[in-house]
């Protein structure tokens, strides 16, 4: 195997893996820099894009009433900034 057939093999074993580039070449023993130039000559630059499923949930999140002398809600507020 040459070394460009190699590298193609490498690149293609990181992007099946879904590591990020920094664990996978950590946990390969490969030089970070050593395979950004390879994957920059070999003309890979994958864009990643991933959709994470996202579960809507309507108020209140726990109701307990008991006859009509007392309730209990609680309601969560979650904010997310990327």
């Amino acid at each position: 195997m040459n070394n460009m057939d190699l590298w193609k093999s490498r690149i293609s074993e990181w992007e099946a893996s879904g590591e990020s580039l920094a664990g996978f070449c950590k946990r390969t023993g490969i030089a970070y820099s050593s395979f950004g130039y390879w994957r920059k000559r070999l003309g890979k630059l994958p864009v990643r894009q991933e959709f994470l499923p996202v579960r809507i949930i309507s108020e209140p999140i726990l109701s307990l009433s008991v006859d009509q002398d007392w309730h209990i809600s609680f309601s969560l507020r979650l904010s997310v900034k990327i």
